[in-house]
């Protein structure tokens, strides 16, 4: 299978629309729209189709199959970083694990001040779920990782981020009106968020589950703006962070917003299987994403 057809299926289940994810190439929508047919047929399943409104949605081949392609990716840049190590002299890259949505969030500034207190380190961070960054973290395939909270087992762990979590409301929702939200609002209501191998979908079934409340129907989607379509189109809430809400992509629409969930948390740190020595560009490292995290929105 061609890379380029894998990279192309990205663009489109992240993007809102063909077009938009032709234009990111840049190609014609006409030549993006054959690439994905093609693909298709290839797999013999259909990636995206037309729902009731006329959008155009990833099916849950998709969703899978977006788990693939993103592993592959990953899997590419190791292979491709590997040879770029092998025919340079003296360069140093520090490869750190990162949960989906971390590096949104913690990685504009954390570069630059990792290059500024260790020049010649060039830092990448690998997204993969949440569960994927534990595991690669604990079996010793990173050094380091940017973890969503907690870290289990016994890999040692600093949180240096937390915030409130918070539900898109659509207006026709009963539940527009309310300024918080408990877990008995829940009940009955579909949430779109990240499902298996997230763990903001595990501490909400674990947290209603200690409640003795029937866990929710969950809409799994890993990325951001699918999450705000299923709330904005009203067929379900939708997880969000507080400080979304203000993104420009978010804050267009009057009759969507951002709901807090009383006692539900989002955080994330930095993951070690063994804490580093203070000299290192490890132990460097988790200082830089501490000053960070603390101009980070609350």
């Amino acid at each position: 299978m061609q890379n380029d057809r894998l990279d192309y299926f990205i663009l489109a289940y992240e993007s809102p629309n063909f077009s938009a994810a032709a234009a990111r190439i840049p190609m014609s929508p006409q030549g993006f729209s054959k690439a994905i047919r093609n693909l298709e047929k290839e797999l013999g399943v259909t990636l995206f189709a037309i729902d009731g409104a006329g959008q155009r949605r990833p099916t849950p081949y998709a969703d899978r199959f977006y788990d693939y392609a993103l592993s592959i990716r990953h899997e590419r840049a190791l292979l491709e970083r590997s040879f770029e190590q092998m025919s340079e002299a003296g360069a140093m890259e520090l490869q750190v694990a990162c949960s989906l949505g971390v590096a949104g969030l913690a990685g504009h500034n954390l570069k630059s001040e990792l290059q500024r207190r260790c020049p010649g380190v060039r830092l990448t961070l690998v997204e993969m779920p949440d569960d994927d960054c534990e595991r690669f973290v604990r079996e010793g395939f990173y050094n380091c990782g940017l973890l969503v909270s907690p870290a289990r087992g016994d890999l040692a762990f600093r949180e240096v981020y937390s915030t409130h979590v918070c539900l898109w409301t659509h207006r026709t929702n009963p539940l527009f009106s309310r300024n918080e939200l408990q877990l008995e609002d829940l009940v009955g209501q579909p949430i779109a968020m990240p499902g298996h191998g997230f763990k903001c979908y595990r501490r909400l079934v674990d947290r209603m589950e200690d409640a003795g409340l029937p866990a929710p129907e969950a809409i799994e989607r890993s990325e951001l703006i699918w999450i705000y379509e299923e709330a904005a189109q009203g067929r379900a809430l939708g997880f969000c962070l507080p400080y979304m809400e203000n993104l420009a992509a978010f804050s267009h629409r009057e009759d969507v917003r951002a709901i807090p969930v009383v006692g539900s948390r989002w955080g994330f740190g930095v993951v070690f299987d063994r804490v580093p020595a203070e000299d290192t560009c490890e132990a460097i490292f988790a200082q830089c994403v501490a000053a960070c995290a603390r101009e980070l929105p609350r």
